[in-house]
């Protein structure tokens, strides 16, 4: 097939686009770039009808004026990034800044607590140890007045060796020695 394009020349290269499918022209004011893909053939794949017309091609200031938006859109954008950043870094160290202020109340607390059942832990064991006291000195009066009356009224008068002094209110254990056992 020969090249619609004359001014194709013999040996060169063709530089003319179309479409493969109906052969329609890529340039020209009938074709594809100027009116869109209605410059089809009705058969072909890529027709559209009413399709919207391509946008001409942007000038270089219109380029320039179209990128410097965008670098401004970016910029603020990145701005309100930081700024979302920084508030959100404020918020998460006060709260960090809570929760150790909430521990240190905490730990005091403990510290308090702990420091009152010890006090009353040692106050109870003391007057545990007093009642423990005062019942065992009871027991042992108790206990000696008893051993005294049993033996005075079973034995007699407690008899005197000559070989040893008078034994008479010495303990053993918590209780009194008999003097008569020596």
């Amino acid at each position: 097939m020969e090249c619609a394009d004359f001014r194709f020349d013999p040996g060169q290269v063709c530089t003319h686009g179309f479409c493969w499918l109906c052969f329609a022209s890529y340039s020209g004011p009938t074709g594809i770039h100027n009116i869109g893909n209605s410059a089809h053939q009705v058969a072909c794949t890529h027709f559209r009808a009413n399709a919207p017309v391509a946008p001409a091609i942007a000038t270089r200031e219109e380029n320039v004026r179209v990128q410097t938006e965008r670098d401004a859109q970016h910029q603020a954008f990145l701005q309100q990034l930081r700024q979302d950043r920084d508030r959100l870094q404020a918020r998460v160290q006060a709260q960090v800044a809570q929760h150790q202020a909430d521990e240190l109340a905490h730990a005091q607390r403990r510290a308090t607590r702990d420091a009152r059942i010890q006090a009353q832990h040692q106050a109870d064991e003391l007057a545990n140890a007093q009642r423990r006291a005062t019942h065992n000195a009871r027991i042992t009066e108790e206990e000696a007045h008893a051993f005294a009356e049993a033996h005075t009224h079973a034995l007699g008068p407690p008899v005197r060796h000559a070989h040893a002094p008078p034994v008479v209110g010495s303990r053993s254990r918590g209780r009194l020695r008999d003097p008569s056992i020596d």
